[in-house]
């Protein structure tokens, strides 16, 4: 079937996007007017709610439990659909994982994997590997391939706070404490501020509950200047903070 056959019409195309915009009920409307599920259908109407409400607020509205309608249109939606629906709308790493996770989440596995794929593809810095590997140890249990976008995120990074949170997410997302206290050492390693070296231990201590090596993570702070502002008090307070909890 053609999907891109035109199957609203511009009156009631104003009509959803009035509903949209004053949180009207959408699904009244639709029964009101006698709204057929199609697949072309279905297809016209995501890329009508995408435009009045943005990738984001689109596709939680779609996955939204309490929106009983979409339980049936959603069965509809094609990975066609939703890939000629993401490249039209430039979905980036962050949309194609809420995208993934949903999908998984309602039991569409194979797909959402592929999504979660694509979501790696166009990661583009720590923060949004990050959760795609968060994604796929939460949603796939697949701690193997969720560790190789972290080591893939720390192909791309070169500061201190990078790769001490991706030291970090080793630990909580992969379980490999080997592969975190490497990426604790390229961190301490290009670490040339008081704080940094305070912060990294204290990351040390959360994470690897080593305090011997985060001690002396801690006292290279030393050897090198401070920032001359209140961050080094802080980050010393967050320091003995940490080793308190393992007491």
């Amino acid at each position: 079937m053609d999907i891109t056959q035109q199957n609203i019409s511009p009156e009631l195309k104003l009509k959803i996007t009035e509903a949209i915009k004053t949180r009207s009920s959408l699904e009244m409307l639709l029964q009101t007017e006698n709204f057929i599920g199609t697949p072309a259908s279905i297809n016209e109407l995501l890329h009508i709610l995408q435009e009045v409400m943005g990738n984001r607020m689109m596709l939680e509205f779609i996955f939204s439990a309490h929106i009983a309608i979409w339980n049936e249109y959603r069965e509809m939606i094609t990975e066609e659909m939703w890939s000629s629906l993401a490249e039209s709308s430039n979905f980036t790493s962050d949309h194609y994982t809420l995208l993934a996770t949903s999908l998984i989440y309602k039991g569409s596995e194979d797909l959402g994997k592929k999504f979660l794929e694509i979501a790696t593809t166009k990661a583009f810095n720590t923060k949004t590997y990050i959760t795609v590997a968060d994604a796929v140890h939460t949603h796939l249990k697949d701690n193997v391939w969720a560790e190789k976008i972290l080591l893939d995120a720390a192909e791309h990074c070169s500061d201190v706070e990078h790769y001490s949170q991706i030291a970090e997410s080793l630990v909580t997302i992969a379980e490999d404490t080997k592969m975190s206290r490497t990426m604790f050492e390229k961190a301490v390693s290009l670490s040339t501020i008081s704080h940094e070296f305070m912060e990294i231990a204290t990351a040390i201590v959360r994470t690897l509950k080593d305090t011997q090596w985060a001690s002396e993570v801690f006292e290279k702070h030393s050897s090198v200047p401070d920032s001359g502002t209140p961050i080094e008090m802080l980050a010393e307070e967050a320091f003995h903070d940490e080793l308190k909890l393992l007491e």
